[in-house]
């Protein structure tokens, strides 16, 4: 979780994660057709949804209230 109350500053465990956001190049888009075996990553901030990550291979979108953002470079987050 990033920005959590508990933050430390010498924590670096969330740097790959925003690394890897601020690395997406996104191009606001309409919502695409559902798939299936596509991946989905919520990301939570102060205890709320942030955004969400839907991955689908060659494709990959961000949605950040109720807009959907194409990314033009996807990429599986780095996440354990």
């Amino acid at each position: 979780m990033v920005g959590s109350e508990n933050y430390d500053s010498e924590d670096l465990s969330v740097m790959p994660i925003l690394e890897w956001f601020y690395g997406l190049e996104l191009t606001e888009c309409d919502q695409p057709e559902d798939v299936e075996g596509n991946e989905s990553y919520t990301f939570i901030i102060n205890d709320q949804p942030a955004f969400s990550y839907d991955y689908r291979g060659d494709a990959a979108y961000i949605i950040v209230s109720d807009k959907w953002y194409k990314v033009k470079n996807p990429s599986v987050p780095p996440i354990e």
